[in-house]
């Protein structure tokens, strides 16, 4: 996966090696972001997954669990972090650009949903049959709305990169004390949602929630996320990827807080900048365990840490 930030687009490619040992980068589809107006750029894109594809090396495969059910890597949603810079122009007047961040979420599945058939099923490293197709342009309104989910100025996302494993993400609000939110984007964790709701007497195409037995409050966002196109987007930005949502009922004094498999954990930074780390109780979001279904993919795209557009190299 290729962040374009000129062309405001996600470029999936492969790696093909040549017969002479060369390898190079063959693309496969670009997915369009949502359209910026003219005085808009991302200056930075980075992302966050977990677990990530490994290759069938025996060093990367992953250690032995006594667990009965471990994330997939195809399964997995991807945190994107993406800053825009605003920049206002007066005749006469200087503005510094103005940055705004925003944070969306996607299944890694989705973003292969658009390969051309002619690039599936060959080998990994090998090309396609000449001549190879081009790759598949796919506008931000095909593919982006109902299979992302869009989060305006997230900063405890964007200030830590372990905040999502498998298909759940963990942040919390700026300032203290503050509740935990833990987002699931399981399939089975919404359907399971879903299905408690129609049963209360809720409507499909509604939001709900409930308030569970040790406090907290759990919501099911089935409903469409809008953000305000003003001065950065084109249009107003539409996103409907469904998630549960739980928010803890305690309130929290973190500067950050992190998730694994089986944990969330609390951090703390003291004044001589050494970090202390509190393993918050995870009775509160073993409701949001499901088993994730297996699936299977040819192409598993690798996620990168981050990306700046350089203001020297526009």
């Amino acid at each position: 996966m290729i962040p374009n930030l000129i062309q405001n687009t996600l470029e999936v490619a492969k790696i093909v090696i040549d017969p002479d040992d060369t390898p190079h980068l063959v693309p496969l589809s670009v997915l369009h972001l949502p359209p910026l107006t003219r005085r808009a750029s991302i200056v930075r894109l980075g992302c966050r997954a977990e677990p990530n594809p490994t290759g069938s090396s025996p060093l990367a495969i992953p250690p032995a669990s006594s667990r009965p059910f471990r994330d997939k890597p195809e399964d997995a949603i991807i945190l994107f972090n993406v800053l825009i810079e605003d920049v206002h122009l007066h005749a006469g007047q200087f503005h510094f650009p103005e940055t705004r961040p925003f944070t969306f979420i996607v299944h890694r599945r989705a973003l292969l949903a658009h390969i051309p058939d002619a690039h599936r099923g060959h080998l990994p490293f090998r090309p396609a049959p000449d001549p190879a197709p081009p790759p598949a342009h796919v506008p931000w309104a095909t593919w982006g709305v109902a299979a992302t989910r869009w989060f305006e100025g997230d900063p405890a996302s964007m200030r830590w990169i372990t905040t999502t494993a498998g298909q759940r993400s963990v942040t919390m609000e700026e300032g203290a004390p503050t509740p935990i939110l833990v987002r699931d984007f399981n399939l089975y964790a919404v359907r399971a949602a879903r299905a408690r709701a129609i049963a209360s007497g809720q409507s499909q195409r509604c939001n709900w929630n409930k308030k569970l037995p040790n406090g907290n409050q759990m919501t099911l966002k089935v409903e469409d996320s809008v953000l305000i196109a003003g001065s950065v987007f084109k249009e107003d930005v539409r996103s409907s990827l469904p998630y549960v949502e739980i928010v803890t009922q305690t309130e929290y004094r973190y500067e950050g807080v992190l998730i694994d498999e089986e944990r969330i954990l609390g951090l703390k930074v003291c004044r001589s900048f050494s970090f202390h780390c509190r393993c918050i109780k995870s009775y509160w979001i073993q409701f949001l365990c499901r088993p994730a279904k297996k699936t299977s993919s040819g192409f598993l795209p690798l996620t990168f840490t981050s990306w700046g557009n350089s203001p020297h190299t526009r």
